[in-house]
């Protein structure tokens, strides 16, 4: 379930660890906002399976990173069949639980180009000037 204490503490989640919580967290928070961002599932398998994480021995890993990852994958390390299947239900998961709200719910595809607009649209914010931030992980040896 939620850490409570990290409830108190942080005002935004992101990344797989919401995964599995993201309905916990709505009925903890009503009136929340979610932003489901997306990307092709090809590059996003070509990206998993370069993680050098997802490669790692088990046993370098923690005891919360291998059930995270059993929880939302079904295995703890990259499998592309299991992934392949954690992708579509997720999806098909949040497409379904958020059928009839959309007002709470943006789809983004940032590697697409959908950047600043839709996102200061849905949380009714002004333009930045900055250029939106992104950091190429993989140029960056990060994935």
């Amino acid at each position: 379930g939620i850490n409570e204490e990290q409830l108190n503490y942080y005002t935004a989640f992101t990344d797989v660890s919401v995964v599995p919580f993201y309905k916990e967290l709505d009925q903890a928070f009503p009136n929340s906002k979610f932003i489901y961002t997306v990307r092709d599932r090809k590059e996003w398998l070509a990206s998993c399976r370069q993680y050098p994480r997802f490669n790692k021995s088990v046993f370098n890993l923690p005891f919360k990173i291998i059930k995270l990852r059993q929880e939302v994958y079904g295995t703890v390390k990259f499998d592309k069949e299991k992934f392949i299947a954690a992708y579509e239900k997720h999806h098909e998961d949040v497409m379904n639980y958020f059928k009839d709200r959309p007002e709470d719910l943006l789809v983004i595809n940032i590697c697409k180009g959908q950047k600043w607009k839709p996102l200061c649209q849905f949380l009714n914010q002004p333009l930045p000037k900055a250029k939106f931030p992104f950091a190429n992980a993989r140029v960056n040896g990060y994935a």
